[in-house]
């Protein structure tokens, strides 16, 4: 994408994370911030667990942006 550049269309988790409709089939952990206010994140959470049996969910104690919030936690699940 360059500057001024048109994003692409929006896709749901199902479309990007499903490999029966051709997304990424790769390892998958979500950091979700357990005290998000923009959206319910329990019911988040469990969405993307429903999306496929291998992704790993992380709740973490956090709001929206959990990777600002607690930043060494995140990275000690990705590495």
């Amino acid at each position: 994408i360059i500057s001024g550049g048109k994003l692409p269309s929006p896709q749901s988790a199902n479309e990007l994370l499903d490999p029966a409709r051709e997304g990424f089939g790769g390892p998958v952990i979500v950091c979700q911030g357990t005290e998000d206010p923009l959206n319910d994140a329990k019911l988040r959470a469990d969405q993307f667990e429903r999306v496929r049996d291998d992704i790993e969910i992380k709740r973490i104690a956090a709001g929206h942006c959990v990777m600002d919030e607690k930043p060494a936690e995140v990275a000690s699940y990705l590495v």
